[in-house]
């Protein structure tokens, strides 16, 4: 039997296994009514001064992909040395060397370059 007469017969056996499915399986209907969605009970509580205040002045998270971006833009900008300087100040020679609790600063003394 040559490999699309295979394939011809493992079609015709699922087809005949499809059928048997079909005519043994009841029917699904579509519900008649749309489900009710729930009541939301709790609404937000709307943040203190305090709160937002901290939200303001909390320190932005610094990743890797942030800082690499800061870095590509000041290096096109003709500043590779001063990123090269700022990697050397904390200790490295690769981005990824520096300790993550360290990013934020590293970004932050990459911005003001």
């Amino acid at each position: 039997m040559s490999g699309y007469a295979m394939i011809a017969e493992g079609l015709k056996m699922m087809a005949a296994g499809y059928e048997q499915l079909a005519d043994v399986s009841p029917a699904v209907s579509a519900p008649a009514t749309k489900p009710e969605k729930p009541e939301k009970t709790a609404k937000k509580v709307a943040d203190t001064p305090m709160q937002e205040a901290k939200k303001e002045t909390a320190e932005p998270k610094a990743d890797v992909a942030t800082v690499r971006a800061a870095m590509r833009q000041k290096i096109k900008d003709g500043k590779m040395e001063a990123c090269q300087d700022v990697l050397r100040s904390f200790g490295v020679e690769k981005l990824t060397d520096v300790p993550e609790e360290k990013l934020a600063e590293l970004l932050a003394k990459v911005e003001v370059l």
